[in-house]
């Protein structure tokens, strides 16, 4: 699962900065070779799991500590958020393509939306 957060993570990123395109590859590795039902040699999951650490000590050290603790349970809730995510905006999509409204059932459209934001 760490494999699957940090390739999305660190492809985001790698869009801005060349500095991640390398944790990209490794997690992108750690993939396959997760998929092939072997153990990722790369030892990505410490690697990301030291990065995430480093960015939260910048914040907090008792942030850094509830992070470093509860690291899985962390990814596996980034991971259903993503999956979610992923769910709910190929269904916009699909119903922008086939009814050209984001809800077929209460009418809204993106003049509607756009008409909001402008006030």
């Amino acid at each position: 699962m760490i494999c699957f957060v940090g390739f999305a993570l660190f492809a985001f990123l790698a869009i801005f900065s060349a500095k991640y395109r390398s944790y990209t590859l490794e997690a992108l590795e750690c993939i396959k070779s997760r998929a092939s039902a072997k153990p990722c040699e790369s030892r990505f999951d410490e690697k990301y799991r030291a990065w995430c650490v480093e960015k939260a000590m910048r914040i907090d050290t008792r942030l850094a500590k509830a992070v470093n603790n509860h690291f899985e349970l962390l990814n596996w809730l980034v991971f259903v958020l993503m999956a979610l995510m992923f769910v709910f905006t190929l269904e916009g999509v699909y119903n922008i393509l086939v009814y050209g409204s984001c809800d077929p059932v209460n009418g809204c459209s993106i003049e509607d939306g756009l008409r909001w934001l402008r006030g």
